[in-house]
This record gives structure tokens, C-alpha cells and sequence, in this order.
């Protein structure tokens, strides 16, 4: 028994493209849709680009900036964070300054997308590293006791200070 033809708009890529697509995508996950696209030999839409990739499990994200901290890092913290606390008594921590910042930065490159499955954010492949900086704000804000400092900002045009 052979199966009708269906109705409605024929497809704009085959399998093969579309498995083509893919495996660009995992290849190169920060390749902007258009040129994933062409390298499967077709020009079509970013959205359509989206849909077939969705299908295959991979998603567009913001791509993660930074990473995380591994495991020996955590415990580390939190050795020191627990030593402090052993070795002062509470009077001290008074008088000790807790600060807490945030930085701005504009970047050359625009918007930025990876494309990933999710639960991959900190895969390394699927991390972008920042080494275009144009220019760095810092906002600072400090807690003392239960006095709040003035809020700060630092403009770092060379993008030395904070640098890591």
C-alpha cells in the first residue's frame, strides 16, 4: 500500500541538509545561523535554521561568560570563609568592610549565540571567553555593621583593574 502524497508546502531542505546543519552546529556552536545554513548548501531563513536544530536537541542561548567554580574551589572558600569566622570574634567583624560589585562592559562583537543542548552551559565548548573590551564600569557598594557606604563608580577605560 503506498501512502498519498501530502498536502501543504513541500519542505525547503532535505534530511541530508538538515543533518548537515547539525553537525556544523556541534561542530561550531558560535557560527551565526546564515553560515550554518549555507554550509549546508542552502540559503534560507535564521528561523527555519532554528526550527531544524531545535529538532535535534540543540538550543540558542546567551553563551556563558565565566566559569564556574570547580569543586576544590568551593571547598577552598569555603575553608577560608570558616577559619575567618573561627578566628575573630563577632566584635571584629564590625568593623570590616563587605563590598560587592558589578561590571558593564561593552563589547565589538554584538549579540552573541551559541547553540547547545540544555544542561551544556558550562561545558567549555559552549563558553566564550572576553577578551575584546572596549570599556569596563564597575559599580561598587560596601556594607559596614549596618552603615551602607556611598555607591561608587569606577570607569576603567583600559580594562586593567579588574581584569581576570
Amino acid at each position: 500500500m503506498a501512502r498519498r502524497p501530502k498536502t501543504g508546502r513541500p519542505r525547503k531542505t532535505t534530511a541530508e541538509q538538515d543533518a548537515a546543519m547539525v553537525a556544523v552546529a556541534k561542530q561550531q556552536p558560535f557560527m551565526p545561523l546564515r553560515d550554518v545554513a549555507t554550509s549546508a548548501g542552502a540559503e534560507l531563513h535564521p528561523s527555519l535554521v532554528t526550527n531544524r536544530l531545535k529538532k535535534a536537541g540543540l538550543y540558542t542561548f546567551k553563551p556563558c561568560g565565566k566559569l564556574r567554580l570547580l569543586e576544590r574551589h568551593k571547598a577552598a572558600r569555603l575553608a577560608f570563609a570558616t577559619e575567618s569566622l573561627q578566628r575573630y570574634d563577632p566584635d571584629f567583624w564590625k568593623n570590616v568592610i563587605f563590598t560587592d560589585e558589578k561590571i558593564f562592559r561593552t563589547d565589538s562583537e554584538g549579540r552573541v549565540r551559541v547553540r547547545r543542548p540544555r544542561g551544556a552551559r558550562y561545558e567549555d565548548q559552549y563558553m566564550q571567553a572576553w577578551d575584546s573590551l572596549r570599556a569596563n564600569t564597575e559599580m561598587f557598594a560596601a556594607l559596614s555593621g549596618s552603615m551602607v557606604k556611598r555607591l561608587q563608580s569606577v570607569v576603567d577605560a583600559a580594562g586593567g583593574m579588574t581584569k581576570y
